[in-house]
């Protein structure tokens, strides 16, 4: 007689321990693929501000590189036409303003119009000026302005303003320096010697980075073609006044423009 036997369960699983060692791996491996990955995107934002200011000074050094050999054209020899000094300008809302060269402002004026008579006077642009030109039927007289202004009316500077047009080429410049240079490289505060500008561009990043502190200090001082250090300023972020001042990245652009039409006979 056979005895009747209850068949066996072979079924089996995981323990609690070894759930638990299952989720302690799965855990660590999770973490540090997220560890990595908030790395390559913190890295990718950094990339992204360094690219932005680079791009902002450039496109700011290549107008200024483009325009300021305009300064004295004057293909009639009127002598009407070259740096300037002092302009008094009215703005489109009737605000007047005297602008003044120096440091962080630049002034100078060019017959584009080509004229033989004096530069233009209010709404009269001249014969042979195009209606496209940015001076036509403006009291500009044909002349430019690069100004380190406030934007956004918190009291700092923070933009390169451009005139005629009025508006910003450049936002987020922490410093601009104008630096008038003679024939022999070394700085001059006479017009009359003044042959070359030397543009020094300080801008920073859109946002802070509260990880990240700038403990750097930027100089504009810079060796002429004969190899003599010029001394320049020296910008320390810590004194810049507005919040979170070293919690910005930085980058700094400087280049020496000559000018084609001053001191020619």
């Amino acid at each position: 007689m056979k005895a009747n036997h209850k068949p066996e369960n072979k079924q089996s699983g995981f323990t609690l321990v070894e759930l638990m060692v299952t989720m302690v791996v799965a855990f660590l491996v999770i973490a540090a693929v997220y560890a990595s990955f908030k790395v390559q995107q913190q890295n990718e934002k950094i990339q992204q501000q360094v690219t932005q200011i680079q791009q902002n000074i450039r496109a700011a050094m290549d107008m200024m590189s483009r325009e300021f050999v305009i300064a004295a054209y004057d293909p009639f020899n009127t002598g009407n036409y070259g740096l300037v000094n002092d302009f008094d300008y009215v703005d489109d809302d009737g605000v007047a303003s005297t602008f003044i060269t120096g440091s962080t402002t630049f002034i100078f004026s060019g017959d584009l119009c080509e004229e033989a008579d004096s530069p233009n006077l209010p709404n009269d642009p001249g014969d042979n000026c195009r209606s496209t030109s940015p001076w036509a039927g403006q009291s500009l007289n044909e002349t430019y302005i690069y100004d380190h202004y406030d934007s956004d009316g918190d009291g700092f500077a923070d933009a390169i303003n451009r005139i005629p047009g009025n508006h910003s080429i450049a936002e987020n410049i922490d410093q601009i320096e104008f630096r008038y240079l003679q024939a022999d490289g070394t700085p001059t505060a006479d017009q009359e010697l003044m042959v070359a500008v030397r543009v020094s561009i300080l801008a920073r990043s859109q946002e802070p980075d509260f990880k990240y502190t700038d403990n750097a200090t930027y100089s504009t001082t810079f060796t002429n073609m004969d190899g003599v250090e010029i001394a320049g300023t020296t910008w320390n972020p810590s004194t810049f006044g507005y919040p979170n001042a070293q919690n910005y990245r930085r980058r700094m652009l400087a280049k020496t423009i000559y000018f084609r039409n001053v001191g020619l006979l």
